[in-house]
């Protein structure tokens, strides 16, 4: 649940800053900001040009979350790997190696039993 809020909170913010590009775009085309901030020749409102840039923004917009979920969902699976000790089969989490046990109990809220497999068994009774 937490990697999933973590997605939309990246999507929300890059939503959140394509809105404010367009809404310079369009502020820009109906208030001539060049002339007013910069005394510049003024012109005339050109939808046309607006329309154009809103049109190629949402298409990089489009671009942007694609691969920044594609990203995220890579990150995730990534993120899912549970790093084990090859000598003794401690589990690296949080900085810090802890038994399988204490992995299940506190991680995973699975309490542990002990047995034997198949062929632990065939070994244990010759």
């Amino acid at each position: 649940m937490k990697q999933i809020d973590t997605i939309r909170k990246i999507i929300i913010i890059e939503i959140a800053v394509f809105l404010l590009i367009i809404m310079f775009i369009w502020a820009e085309e109906f208030f001539d900001l060049p002339h007013l901030l910069f005394n510049a020749e003024p012109t005339q409102v050109n939808y046309e040009e607006s329309l154009l840039e809103t049109f190629i923004f949402t298409a990089i917009f489009g671009f942007l979350v694609y691969h920044t979920i594609r990203l995220l969902i890579k990150i995730r699976n990534l993120e899912s790997y549970v790093r084990i000790c090859a000598g003794c089969n401690k589990i690296y989490v949080d900085g810090k190696w802890i038994s399988l046990e204490e992995y299940f109990n506190s991680y995973i809220h699975k309490k542990t039993s002990h047995g034997l497999c198949d062929d632990c068994r065939k070994y244990y009774q010759r």
